[in-house]
């Protein structure tokens, strides 16, 4: 069952960051091999406030088989599943933020913080209104 069109995970990395602990933790979130599966990791290098460098880590998910993988091993995880309901946008994508230092410690915490790892899912509705986009999550994260 096609659960998502397509999920967008990114995080930043800032000259604060261990970049090498940011990118075990993002890789950490997938039940496979990247690598493997033949999808692309993508690094872009920016500058932030006050000439700051910052690398901007991205990861998107397309295919049915690795979404629905990526969307089991979140329910197994995330512990404050009623919190997802009120993510949802009018064009029905579910946001979640995850805490950077709880994921680099292996939990995964949902926060408001802007210092998380970002993941916005496409939902797949149909028909495309906000119940059956409710419908879905709850679905997915039971």
């Amino acid at each position: 069952m096609k659960l998502a069109h397509q999920i967008h995970v990114r995080v930043f990395c800032y000259p604060e960051d261990n970049a090498e602990n940011i990118e075990k933790a993002l890789l950490f979130l997938f039940p496979f091999d990247l690598e493997k599966e033949k999808i692309t990791l993508k690094k872009t290098k920016a500058e932030g406030f006050h000439d700051r460098q910052i690398i901007i880590y991205e990861v998107t998910l397309i295919k049915d088989k690795h979404c629905n993988l990526f969307l089991e091993q979140l329910n197994k995880n995330i512990e404050e599943k009623s919190r997802l309901l009120p993510r949802i946008d009018e064009n029905f994508d579910l946001f979640m933020r995850f805490d950077k230092d709880a994921l680099l410690e292996g939990k995964y915490k949902l926060t408001e913080s802007g210092n998380c790892f970002h993941i916005k899912i496409s939902l797949a509705v149909f028909p495309r209104n906000k119940e059956q986009a409710i419908a879905l999550v709850k679905r997915m994260f039971t």
